[in-house]
């Protein structure tokens, strides 16, 4: 800034003081571009006023459209604007500092700096004169944390004649959400940065500060921002040198990979319930979104992700946007770019201790033993072939866990990777480099008498933790009220003079020592023959070389940083861990799709693993992982198949339409074929879950080995898969479906009245059947265990054979099959599906408050036709009455049963017992009136759109010729729903498949069905469905007669009893 322009400025402040009609009363004043600030005349000690500018706006807030926008101009005020109070912190979720930090405001309007300066410095400068000016930006995983004074209080550093200026910077979604559009580009918390660093340089002058003589430092993250600016020329000029500490843009635990970018932003854009694949769109969308929303959904990806979840990217550059970060940071430092300029880079001797509690809540030593890969980098797993990061994740494991899986080689791996190994690599690379600026590297070891971080955290390890070095830098106000902080010991105050002379050396001469000894005592890493680093353990001189264990850990690290250049450069262009062809990446490796015309198909994914031999009757454990690409097979799951074989998913993606689609999950509850080709040509996912079948799926026992429940957990497990993974199939996670016919649909009405479920699903599609028919739900399922037990002749199931087991359990003289579902006895670390009986669950509303459709075919039994007849069944029912109950209401007197066998007998055989009675009384005893009770219950408490089906076509059960087909038997609509390619509808079942397709990926779209006719909502009280034919229509219900009837005898005589 000229002379000439100085003088301007200062008389334009005074016109604008003597204008005002306000009076000032401030203790100290500065005239900046934008107008008078008044600030507060506040003491680092007892000897050393400064003057403090607390909450200066430094750009238009970014709330309402401009929420994602890169900061505008500020406009200028009149009079003087009141200074002496911190601005609100911006919105963020805190795992971290806890107690260190005050409780503040939150909000978006959170664009604020606060300005520190030696009293005797605040008369405006003139070029020849004006103090260093020291810019901090504060650390948080890019997602929490602030500049203010509670934390990084400017006095230690004040006191060494330096301008210190903190401040906030927008942060987690708002900071770094990147939908690679000019409207969310990305970095916004780098662009803030840069802002602010410009808001200095024209300022500068005002607070008595020499804009070319700026200092950048921060930590962790902070540091990381810092040292991605060297690289970048969109702040060219807007500092001078750099001091780093624990962080640097070499990134370890963090990525910039475009891919990892679109993967985070995706998973939280369907989050929100945003469905466009626009970005334009969905940014007209999130700038509308009520801010709690917005975070409610951030903390929910933080806490599953760690720390930290969204972070620097590198770019696409657009018109009208400041482009940061325009190349992946190590080709940029392997370029040389930034090495003009002079660093202090700081590493402490026991990062990660900090997050000890942080990890123990996670339990991340767990998480590592289910996904090998979280002991890598994050960068480095988004940097290599999926093989490649699963043989590195073993070589970690193997240098770190060697002598066994414990939290304290879990924290020293932590340390290394992420913060150790980083800084000695960007040391190396400065020394390899010709006319670089000096670079000075230390190790901070100091145990200090008052530990801030030990002390808040109630912490107890060797050497010094993350941020443990900051805060001999600044001081912790928040902890002035500490016994033992202040004062400070003798001790700690000598590390405090120690560290900031470090800093103001720097700042005079980009040197810590200034050269002012005989004998070198921290020389630049360019000087010594090999790695050296000062080891700040106290305020003495140790300058000192690597230790063997520190070489083998860098020659470990750099092992690991072999990967192909042709590699990265593909990552950086989203050509890897996306859909290539028929090739899709998950998070457990990559898959190669079927190709067929209109869809892709995913054969065979393993969503989860068999829990060890112990666990062959519990719920399954996390999915595996493999290496390589994994062909597509269909797998064979039978009652009698292993576990593995059965816990695998089949993923068919539309090839046409718009993304994200929406998901229909289907329970395969038979061995029979679905082919969901027709649904999928609509605009949706299908996913067929397989799951345990049999006993190995529904044994349940008091005991804990078989808790019960097996088959539907699989579906819990299938559904958090969908939840995790269906994103890089292009699925939304947010719009899934799940539906089942038969037995699948009570497992699905299961899932409605579980916990366990809650959340993983927006709709349910229910189709012949109903978690209250005893052939779903097992009121005796203990006895049944028992008994099989007996006849195996070993109480210890875990050792038979699967084939025994399923052979002994088909000899089982019990009606129905042989198991279903029960409700589970609580045991220790096993989640429990059902821990009541679904009818008292369905009676108190304790279901899901999604969308269903409901319904069951007209002429359910005829698909029993065959064994009927050949049992001779309308004989036995005729010589034998009993015959006309189902097996659980025989178990009453023979004076209950008299009544309700002539109810029975009035209600369907009253003038003749024929097979056409008897296949209604089949239809409604067995199905129909479970279904119905089912309906009326949801239907108290969501949508329910209730149907039958009657078409009788040339598909489905074929007719008997004794015996006339009246309707649609049980599981003819699937038929039409899932029909094999070769099939070519004509006619009438031309016509009813179009509509089956058409209203049920209507529902999965936009859960609510459409079609050739409007679909009413049942009313509990006054029931109608939709009967689907060949011209769909709207009926009363036509069998509220034999429902009521049937609903008072089991009211009485079965649930009431159990």
């Amino acid at each position: 800034m000229s002379r000439y322009v100085t003088s301007v400025f200062v008389a334009l402040c005074a016109t604008i003081a003597l204008t005002s009609g306000r009076s000032t009363r401030c203790d100290v004043q500065a005239c900046i571009d934008t107008g008078y600030v008044c600030g507060a005349r506040r003491w680092a000690d007892k000897f050393t006023p400064y003057a403090s500018f607390r909450g200066v706006p430094y750009a238009k807030q970014p709330v309402e459209e401009l929420r994602f926008k890169e900061l505008q101009p500020l406009d200028p005020w009149e009079g003087y604007y009141d200074a002496t109070v911190e601005g609100p912190v911006c919105p963020q979720h805190d795992v971290l500092y806890g107690g260190l930090v005050r409780a503040r405001n939150m909000s978006e309007a959170c664009i604020y700096a606060n300005v520190h300066v030696p009293i005797n410095a605040i008369t405006p400068s003139t070029e020849e004169t004006g103090l260093p000016i020291f810019v901090f930006v504060h650390g948080g995983g890019f997602a929490f944390g602030s500049g203010d004074t509670d934390f990084h209080g400017p006095e230690y550093l004040i006191r060494r004649g330096m301008i210190v200026i903190t401040f906030n910077y927008r942060l987690n979604v708002f900071g770094f959400l990147s939908l690679n559009s000019s409207s969310v580009p990305g970095n916004n918390g780098l662009r803030d940065t840069i802002t602010l660093l410009r808001w200095v340089r024209r300022n500068a002058r005002a607070f008595g500060g020499n804009p070319d003589d700026v200092t950048i430092a921060g930590q962790s993250a902070g540091a990381a921002i810092a040292h991605l600016l060297t690289l970048s020329k969109a702040a060219e000029g807007l500092f001078t040198r750099a001091l780093i500490m624990s962080g640097t843009a070499i990134p370890s635990f963090y990525t910039t990979s475009p891919v990892y970018a679109q993967f985070v932003s995706n998973l939280f854009v369907t989050s929100l319930g945003i469905n466009s694949t626009n970005p334009e769109d969905i940014h007209e969308q999130l700038i509308r979104l009520p801010l709690a929303h917005i975070m409610q959904v951030n903390q929910i990806m933080q806490d599953q992700f760690g720390i930290v979840v969204f972070l620097p990217v590198v770019e696409t550059p657009f018109d009208g946007v400041t482009t940061v970060l325009d190349e992946d940071p190590e080709i940029l430092l392997d370029r040389g770019v930034g090495k003009d300029i002079p660093l202090i880079v700081g590493f402490t001797d026991a990062e990660c201790e900090t997050f000890r509690p942080n990890f123990e809540k996670l339990d991340i030593l767990a998480k590592i033993k289910e996904n090998p890969l979280l002991i890598l980098s994050p960068n480095l797993i988004y940097k290599v072939p999926i093989e490649t990061a699963m043989e590195y994740a073993k070589k970690v494991e193997k240098r770190y866990f060697n002598d066994g899986v414990s939290m304290d080689n879990y924290v020293q791996s932590c340390s290394d990777t992420f913060y150790i190994y980083p800084a000695l690599e960007l040391a190396k690379r400065r020394r390899a480099m010709k006319d670089a600026a000096p670079m000075f590297l230390y190790q901070f070891s100091y145990e200090a008498q008052f530990s801030v971080m030990k002390e808040s955290k109630g912490l107890k390890y060797e050497g010094a933790g993350h941020v443990e070095d900051l805060t001999f830098i600044f001081r912790t106000n928040s902890m002035l009220d500490a016994k033992g902080f202040y004062p400070p010991s003798a001790e700690d105050q000598a590390m405090v003079e120690w560290m900031t002379w470090f800093i103001q050396n720097f700042n005079s001469c980009n040197d810590p020592v200034c050269d002012q000894y005989e004998v070198t005592v921290w020389p630049p890493v360019s000087q010594m023959p090999s790695l050296f680093y000062q080891d700040i353990k106290e305020p003495k001189f140790f300058i000192t070389k690597l230790s063997p264990e520190q070489n083998e850990m860098v020659k470990f690290f750099e092992s690991l940083r072999t990967y192909p250049i042709m590699w990265l450069i593909y990552v950086l262009f989203g050509m890897v861990h996306l859909s290539v062809g028929s090739i899709v990446s998950t998070v457990q490796g990559r898959i190669r799709g079927i190709e067929h015309e209109g869809f892709d198909c995913y054969i065979g994914i393993p969503y989860a693993a068999a829990n060890g031999y112990g666990g062959r009757f519990k719920k399954a454990s996390i999915a595996p992982t493999w290496l390589g690409i994994r062909e597509s097979h269909d797998p064979y799951c039978t009652f009698r198949s292993e576990t593995t074989d059965c816990l695998q998913l089949d993923v068919y993606v539309p090839k046409t339409g718009a993304a994200p689609w929406p998901v229909l999950v289907w329970v395969k509850s038979s061995g029979g074929d679905y082919h969901p080709n027709k649904l999928v040509k609509q605009g949706i996912i299908v996913v067929i879950a397989r799951h345990r079948m049999g006993p190995m799926g529904f044994m349940c026992s008091k005991e804990g080995n078989i808790p019960g429940n097996a088959g539907v957990k699989d579906i819990v497990s299938a559904l958090r898969w969908v939840r995790d993974n269906i994103v890089a199939f292009k699925g939304n996670p947010n719009r899934v479906v799940v539906a089942g016919q038969g037995f699948g649909a009570a497992m699905v009405e299961a899932l409605t009245i579980s916990p366990m479920a809650k959340g993983l699903f927006h709709g349910a599609i229910m189709q012949s059947g109903s978690i209250l028919a005893p052939w779903a739900f097992n009121y005796d399922a203990n006895d049944k265990t028992e008994y099989l037990q007996i006849r195996l002749n070993d109480t210890d199931s875990l050792r038979i054979s699967i084939l025994d087991i399923v052979e002994q359990s088909e000899e089982l003289d019990v009606p129905y099959f042989p198991f279903g579902m029960c409700i589970e006895k609580s045991i220790k670390n096993e989640e429990s599906l059902l821990s009541e009986a679904p009818y008292n669950a369905l009676m108190k509303g304790k279901m899901s408050s999604v969308p269903l459709i409901v319904g069951y075919n007209t002429d359910e039994a005829y698909i029993f036709i065959s064994t009927l007849q050949d049992i001779k069944v309308v004989k036995q029912m005729a010589r034998e009455t009993s015959h006309l109950l189902p097996a659980e209401l025989q178990a009453m007197s023979e004076r209950e049963m008299r009544p309700i066998v002539k109810q029975v007998t009035d209600m369907y055989f009253k003038n003749e017992m024929t097979t056409s009675s008897v296949l209604e009384y089949y239809r409604d005893a067995y199905f129909l009136n479970h279904i119905y009770r089912s309906a009326k219950f949801h239907a108290c408490h969501s949508p329910v759109y209730f149907y039958q089906f009657s078409h009788s076509g040339n598909v489905g059960v074929l007719p008997e010729a004794e015996v006339k087909k009246t309707g649609a038997a049980h599981s003819d609509e699937l038929a039409y729903l899932f029909p094999s390619e070769d099939i070519e509808f004509d006619g009438d079942d031309a016509v009813v498949h179009q509509h089956l397709i058409q209203l049920w990926t209507s529902f999965v779209k936009d859960l609510k069905p459409s079609g050739p006719v409007q679909w009413d909502t049942m009313e509990p009280q006054n029931p109608r469905l939709l009967d689907i034919n060949t011209s769909p229509s709207m009926i009363d219900f036509p069998h509220r007669r034999e429902m009521a009837m049937w609903e008072g005898i089991y009211e009485k005589y079965y649930f009431r009893r159990h």
